[in-house]
């Protein structure tokens, strides 16, 4: 998948890299819903259970992996069985999903260091 700008092209993937991909993705969600169990072996585990722990800052790059890969996927589908117009869609939906989770994520860190700051 290349990501340039703020869109997903998915016309330049081939198979073997859709399925790095998904192991990738699949590794990064077993990694973070298993940390926390393993939260006792180590510094480097209590590192990853603190980042991309429930409700870490790290959470949110798992996040945007997964939509980005869920809407790469739809919009491949929908370019397969000759309906562009909704790939645009999903293109578009994708786009201001990532760019809602990016603020939000923005705004709880201006309110922290403003509740820092006093």
């Amino acid at each position: 998948m290349i990501v340039t700008g703020f869109y997903v092209r998915p016309q330049t993937m081939g198979i073997k890299k859709a399925r790095k991909l998904q192991l990738f993705c699949a590794g990064a969600y077993m990694a973070m819903t298993a940390a926390p169990a393993y939260a006792d072996s180590g510094a480097i585990a209590k590192a990853a259970a603190a980042t991309f722990g429930a409700s870490g800052p790290g959470l949110v790059i798992v996040q945007l992996l997964l939509i980005a890969c869920v809407g790469w996927l739809s919009g491949y589908i929908a370019q397969a069985v000759g309906q562009s117009q909704i790939a645009s869609m999903i293109k578009i939906t994708t786009v201001f999903s990532c760019i809602s989770l990016v603020a939000g994520t923005a705004f709880k860190a201006i309110n922290t260091v403003a509740k820092f700051l006093g």
